[in-house]
């Protein structure tokens, strides 16, 4: 007795509409240029009260590395806001546009991070010096 498997047609509209379904975000999706993204998540950002966000009194000093993870908190919400993706894999960063990934280069992205706490109301000063920008990266 040998097995014969049934013959099935294969729908490939159906298989190429529930494709389109799943691979999209829900909602608008906006797809940029890969050099416009970090512009426009700058453009997004507003200064906070830190000590606010970090629920401290106002005459106490806030540690510096309370500003650091606030920074990045609210870079990453206002990421998610727009339907794009930061994300880091072993020592690289990855930018996702609404489309795709895209590999960010590490002085450009410290740069970024230095002017996203400047947006946020970080002293000009410290956002800007290399070490400060170096421990967001990280």
């Amino acid at each position: 007795m040998t097995f014969q498997p049934a013959t099935v047609g294969i729908d490939a509209d159906a298989i190429r509409a529930e494709f389109e379904t799943f691979s999209k975000p829900p909602g608008k999706v906006k797809v940029l240029a890969h050099s416009e993204i970090l512009n426009a998540i700058l453009e997004t950002l507003d200064a906070i009260d830190f000590k606010a966000a970090a629920n401290l009194d106002a005459e106490e000093k806030l540690p510096q590395k309370h500003l650091l993870v606030l920074c990045v908190n609210e870079l990453l919400a206002k990421v998610k806001e727009q339907n794009l993706d930061l994300a880091r894999k072993d020592d690289f960063i990855f930018a996702f546009n609404g489309a795709f990934w895209k590999e960010l280069n590490r002085e450009t992205i410290k740069n970024f991070l230095g002017n996203v706490a400047e947006r946020l109301s970080v002293h000009s000063l410290e956002a800007q010096h290399y070490k400060f920008k170096n421990e967001l990266y990280n």
